[in-house]
């Protein structure tokens, strides 16, 4: 986590954990928290990323044991 931090890694992988929340068919609502209007717009960018690619989303998967 840090060496993501350190590298400023932190938001781009936020907002694709967003993203990909977000395109779950089984979720209907996600809740944020912001505690900035920079937070806020960081989360929302999420709406804005393309879907994630097949070999990603297959990661993902694996790597929650589905």
């Amino acid at each position: 986590r840090d060496d993501v931090e350190s590298r400023g890694l932190g938001d781009v992988y936020k907002r694709q954990a967003l993203a990909w929340i977000l395109r779950r068919p089984e979720v209907t609502s996600v809740l944020v928290g912001a505690s900035s209007t920079a937070q806020l717009d960081s989360s929302l960018a999420a709406l804005k990323l393309p879907p994630l690619g097949e070999d990603v989303r297959k990661e993902i998967r694996a790597a929650l044991g589905q």
